[in-house]
């Protein structure tokens, strides 16, 4: 008996260690971005289409061999789309892809410094073949040295830039917004701008020493208690808080290790999040109120570790090799990611990598946030176990909801799953394909609430570890039966 415990207990255990290290989406294979005129190339922004190609943007010259000019669109599968070409030249200047956004019709936002039809730009709308947009004209006034960020927000679009910092309100012509005061102020130093929308319009800067508020006039909001922190990161929450993150210890003396801080919407710091030291870099926040930061772990790895909305780790950690640039929310509960590294999860992804996502499974905060608003909507890893038991992770109600689930696998703390309904039918990973309907839940998955780590199965994975377990436990009764 102690035979059939042990053996159960070891092959579980490494069930579920093989299950929480399966996070890089290997349907999206290997990029080659590459860069004779730069160097070491880097992609500094994506965009996904909502046809799941992928378009990036950076400081490279080829992709796969081909010639792309800082842009390249990829497909879902991370091959190069050819009916996509760039229309960027090269040239001896430091040029580069800062900023991509898309609008409703398509069309392409690109933000930078670059040379297009022999002259240099910082602002240009790109059709879906690449080729720029001659409707759109940024207006004449706009002389930044580069643009570091654009947004798009219904038929207006949102230009910040670098040299000195500025921040315009553009119509879909690209012609100035009259509504909006071109922003400037003598009161602060804004060599350096990054913005955030919040739901409601108004809008947070992070400038050179401070973080300010603006209303959607474009003028300086006086509800908004001016915030010390040297050239931050913003992100919006969806309930109208921002996230900053830079090295500010002037805003908490008790913690001057302090990188990452939330704030309430009139710009005082929210007590309630967890002040975490180790922030290598602030990556973004997914669309239910998930943050993704890049971390140095205790072994020197570098790591992209989600947290939830209280600032605390839940469990999410994917090793990378070097610093990521951009990430970008994925259909079916994934995440693209871009930057400078060259290795995720130990295997080779340059530059470009898909990840998959798992639920939160704790207290209703969401699922990941890439592609679902509820805390157990278990998209968890759509497409990778191609809807034939994609684990609804931590803390999932089982398949419920979850796209054709199994139920999730145990997480580190190896609790028991509530079982689950049967599954809708999940999506395969890279096609999107329709598959087979799920099976009902077969436990092993934090309940609802629970705080357990994240869980992802590989293609087969569960079944395939699970049926071993069984097969064991067989022979070791039967083993028992004859002893007796």
């Amino acid at each position: 008996m102690r035979a059939l415990i042990g053996a159960a207990g070891l092959l579980l255990s490494l069930h579920v260690r093989s299950a929480a290290a399966a996070l890089l989406d290997e349907s999206f294979g290997d990029v080659s971005v590459a860069s004779v005129q730069h160097g070491s190339p880097q992609v500094f922004a994506l965009a996904v289409q909502p046809d799941g190609k992928i378009i990036i943007g950076g400081q490279f010259d080829t992709v796969a061999g081909q010639s792309r000019m800082e842009i390249a669109r990829l497909n879902a599968d991370g091959t190069l789309d050819s009916s996509f070409t760039s229309p960027f030249e090269m040239t001896s200047l430091g040029v580069m892809v800062q900023t991509l956004a898309l609008d409703a019709s398509g069309g392409i936002f690109v933000g930078g410094s670059f040379v297009v039809g022999g002259s240099l730009n910082t602002l240009v709308k790109l059709k879906a073949n690449g080729s720029v947009d001659s409707a759109f004209v940024a207006d004449p006034s706009l002389h930044f040295v580069n643009v570091s960020k654009v947004v798009v927000a219904a038929d207006k679009l949102y230009v910040a830039g670098g040299g000195p910092g500025t921040l315009d309100r553009l119509n879909a012509s690209g012609a100035l917004d009259a509504s909006f005061t071109h922003f400037s102020t003598s009161q602060y130093r804004a060599n350096w701008l990054d913005f955030a929308l919040s739901p409601s319009g108004s809008i947070v800067l992070g400038l050179d020493e401070v973080v300010v508020g603006i209303g959607t006039d474009g003028k300086l909001a006086d509800a908004f208690v001016p915030v010390p922190a040297p050239s931050p990161k913003l992100a919006s929450l969806s309930g109208g808080d921002v996230m900053i993150f830079a090295n500010h210890a002037e805003i908490n003396a008790t913690a001057p290790d302090k990188r990452i801080t939330r704030l309430k919407p009139n710009g005082t710091v929210a007590a309630s999040f967890t002040v975490d030291p180790h922030v290598r870099l602030f990556l973004g926040v997914l669309p239910a109120d998930n943050l993704l930061i890049e971390q140095q772990l205790s072994s020197g790895e570098e790591a992209v570790v989600r947290l939830a909305l209280d600032g605390t780790p839940d469990g999410y950690l994917v090793p990378v090799d070097d610093i990521i640039r951009a990430i970008a929310p994925y259909p079916d509960n994934r995440v693209m990611i871009a930057g400078m590294f060259g290795a995720v999860e130990h295997q080779a992804r340059t530059r470009v990598a898909r990840l998959l996502g798992t639920d939160l499974g704790g207290g209703g905060l969401g699922s990941g946030g890439l592609g679902s608003g509820g805390g157990n909507s278990g998209a968890a890893g759509a497409g990778a176990d191609s809807g034939a038991g994609a684990d609804s992770g931590a803390g999932g109600d089982g398949g419920d909801g979850g796209d054709g689930g199994d139920g999730g696998d145990s997480s580190a703390a190896g609790s028991p799953a509530k079982a689950g309904a049967s599954g809708k039918g999940g999506t395969s990973a890279g096609a999107g394909s329709p598959a087979n309907g799920g099976a009902t839940s077969s436990g092993g998955a934090p309940p609802k609430g629970s705080s357990g780590g994240c869980t992802f199965t590989r293609p087969g994975g569960h079944s395939s570890g699970l049926g071993a377990l069984f097969t064991i436990c067989a022979l070791a009764w039967l083993g028992a039966r004859r002893k007796r």
